[in-house]
């Protein structure tokens, strides 16, 4: 699939991506998940993860701080690469090739 716009790095590890349709966020991220957190894995890893922006894309800039994570609804993760992660918010957001 392809992207109308580009990332924008927050920190390592951590993106902001607009969805093709100009009105949704996604963060893509990574994170470590496993047994501690109840997993049937053999040990903790690294995965990535794809967070959708709870509020109207026009309310970025009014929420005090738009990066905390309690404006972010969890979507999908356990994903080997970033770029499945991309893949997966994208094809949520129902963007065409």
């Amino acid at each position: 699939m392809t992207r109308h716009y580009a990332m924008s790095r927050v920190r390592a590890g951590d993106y902001i991506l607009p969805a093709n349709d100009a009105k949704t966020l996604w963060r893509i991220s990574r994170y470590e998940d496993g047994p501690t957190n109840g997993l049937d894995l053999p040990r903790d890893r690294m995965f990535w993860g794809c967070w959708k922006w709870s509020y109207p894309i026009e309310d970025w800039n009014a929420v005090a701080d738009p990066l905390s994570w309690e404006h972010w609804d969890y979507q999908e993760g356990l994903l080997a690469t970033r770029a499945e992660a991309v893949e997966a918010a994208l094809s949520m957001s129902g963007a065409a090739l």
